[in-house]
């Protein structure tokens, strides 16, 4: 599920396809399913869950938005 979101992370051309609702939608289910993973096994998954879950959900997207706003020029 992270390769399929890095990959359609890694061809948005824009901010907005960036935080469309497909893309929106796979990061909810990741989300998901990393924070079932911390607290169903806190000491075996845990601190893989939280580290997948903060990359891919929130940091990926962020500094991409970042990337293509200086590429663009706002």
């Amino acid at each position: 599920m992270t390769r399929q979101l890095e990959y359609v992370t890694s061809k948005c051309s824009s901010v907005e396809s960036l935080f469309g609702s497909e893309l929106m939608s796979r990061r909810n289910k990741l989300r998901d399913l990393c924070e079932k993973y911390m607290f169903e096994a806190p000491e075996n998954n845990g601190t893989t869950a939280r580290d997948k879950m903060w990359r891919y959900v929130f940091y990926e997207a962020i500094s991409k938005a970042k990337r293509l706003k200086q590429v663009s020029g706002y």
